[in-house]
């Protein structure tokens, strides 16, 4: 785990508000809100901040990753395929460490549905 400093925060603190950012949002707002932070100090952060578990990068088909933060509940993705919103899907079960049939520890899922969301559909009529 990283030093917590500053920059670190800041980014932290910019995740959990903005929610699904991609890195140009996110350079955007933390220079806003830290002026003195580099573009190279934001992007090793990211990586840092996924690997100690207190952000996620979502990957999609359509645009860059995007990222948000892990305190809110294990949840799902769903992407319009027309505007490209992401919204998140509540699970119906809590998700926990289990070992599948071939003996593989499975810690982390992730389901991304695409499809059209009801206000491009509302759009069409």
């Amino acid at each position: 785990m990283e030093r917590n400093t500053i920059q670190r925060q800041v980014l932290v603190k910019v995740i959990k508000n903005l929610a699904h950012s991609t890195i140009p949002d996110i350079i955007e707002a933390c220079k806003k809100e830290f002026p003195a932070i580099s573009v190279g100090t934001i992007y090793r952060n990211l990586d840092s901040l996924e690997k100690d578990g207190l952000i996620r990068r979502i990957p999609t088909k359509f645009k860059e990753d995007v990222y948000e933060s892990t305190c809110n509940p294990v949840h799902d993705h769903f992407i319009c395929t027309h505007c490209l919103s992401i919204s998140d899907l509540p699970r119906n079960e809590k998700f926990n460490e289990y070992t599948n049939k071939f003996g593989d520890l499975i810690q982390e899922s992730s389901i991304m549905y695409y499809g059209i969301c009801n206000e491009c559909l509302n759009k069409k009529c």
